[in-house]
């Protein structure tokens, strides 16, 4: 209602219809404080008793209503009832059927901060918070920063609605498992020959006890083969004869004999490892999680969550050791690893009041290859491969946004609601 003026003409029809009253008027029905009292308490030029004039009445008002009658975004109350806001004057706010008021970034309608004597909200229409980001809270409906005197009425139709919250980004896909590592080659026999111990050219027997050591061994009137004592004696106790010699020796004068031996080829057998199998490769990384979709809100629709990007793949193993010289296999190549597991789809966002949902795990990254098996020798097989290592699980999607509150401290005000509210 306006203020009643504060200078010239005034009477009590100016005065009933600020206050209200049963006809006929007399000054008597308005004593400030009375009972009833149709006088509020914030004109305190009025009396309580005695003596009343109209003059008293200049710059009185009974209370102050505002009506929201289109569409707004973020309204203040300290801004549409001015210097009223911190006064002790009643206050009462109209938002009429049809009209929306909503919010993009903070609360739809605010219930600013140092209001004076009391407020009545009757709310027809709808209050809407923002819908939450990918992952984000919803926006408030309403942000009672003011909460003594105040009364928020809901009427049948009407609605009060946080924003849905956005979301959850999926979970990032899982690393693809190492490769094994590839396998053995097979080894190879061969003999490696150490040479002569002598010759038997030019031994003769007045001079074999001192000439023969030193080409094979001397055993007197032995005849025994001794090949692999002279092998032993002049290369090495691993080695043996393949090819050997015996001189017998004459006594010039008689029939005495004596014996040396030797050897053409010492030799010696040895065994020649296969190469070396290559490593596994490493496995690929996870894609990454999906964007949760955002929530509803004012002029905002629900969104659906984004598909997790792909993994990638793993690399390839590494080349086995190569073949030996003497026959052994070349090492088997190293197994690719596994590809990372594909991100989780993306959360879909709340609708009004509602929390958004949680992003979707991320897939278990495939399993490494087996590796190679090693290439045979020419006196054994390669070895079999190394299995692949299993994959790596995916991480779990995060949570949705909250949802906004339709009503921020609310145990501290007076709801009357005949309508529909949706939000923390």
């Amino acid at each position: 209602m306006p203020r009643l003026p504060d200078s010239g003409e005034l009477d009590m029809t100016d005065i009933s219809g600020e206050f209200g009253g049963t006809a006929p008027h007399s000054l008597s029905e308005y004593y400030r404080g009375a009972t009833p009292s149709l006088t509020t308490a914030n004109n305190t030029s009025v009396p309580t008793e005695g003596a009343i004039s109209i003059s008293d009445f200049y710059d009185c008002i009974g209370e102050i209503h505002y009506t929201i009658a289109s569409h707004t975004t973020h309204f203040h109350c300290a801004h549409a009832f001015g210097t009223d806001w911190t006064s002790t004057v009643p206050k009462r706010l109209y938002i009429n059927t049809g009209v929306t008021v909503g919010g993009t970034t903070g609360a739809a309608l605010n219930i600013s901060a140092s209001m004076g004597g009391t407020l009545v909200v009757h709310n027809s229409g709808s209050i809407e918070g923002f819908g939450g980001a990918a992952g984000g809270d919803g926006g408030n409906a309403i942000d009672a920063i003011s909460t003594t005197g105040v009364t928020i009425e809901n009427n049948s139709g009407a609605t009060i609605y946080g924003g849905g919250g956005g979301g959850g980004t999926g979970g990032t896909g899982g690393t693809g498992g190492e490769g094994g590592s590839g396998g053995q080659g097979g080894y190879a026999s061969y003999t490696v020959s150490m040479g002569s111990t002598g010759s038997p050219s030019g031994l003769h027997y007045r001079t074999a006890s001192r000439n023969c050591p030193s080409r094979g061994t001397y055993t007197g009137s032995s005849p025994h083969n001794n090949y692999p004592l002279s092998c032993h004696r002049h290369k090495g106790s691993h080695t043996y004869c393949a090819s050997g010699w015996r001189a017998t020796l004459k006594h010039p004068d008689d029939s005495r004999r004596v014996y040396c031996h030797g050897c053409y080829n010492c030799v010696y057998d040895a065994t020649e490892s296969g190469g070396q199998g290559g490593n596994g490769g490493a496995g690929g990384p996870g894609g990454q999680g999906g964007a949760g979709g955002v929530g509803q809100g004012y002029n905002q629709s629900a969104g659906t969550g984004v598909a997790g990007t792909a993994g990638t793949a793993g690399s390839t193993g590494d080349t086995g050791g190569a073949a030996g010289a003497n026959g052994s296999g070349a090492g088997g190549t190293g197994g690719t690893g596994g590809t990372g597991g594909t991100g989780g789809t993306g959360g879909d966002g709340g609708a009004f009041g509602a929390s958004g949902g949680t992003g979707l795990t991320g897939d278990t990254g495939a399993d490494g290859f087996t590796g190679e098996t090693g290439a045979n020798g020419t006196s054994g097989n390669g070895a079999g491969g190394a299995t692949g290592l299993a994959g790596v699980t995916g991480n779990t999607g995060n949570s949705g946004g909250l949802a906004g509150y339709y009503i921020t401290n609310r145990a501290s005000i007076t709801l009357t609601n005949n309508g529909t509210v949706a939000g923390r």
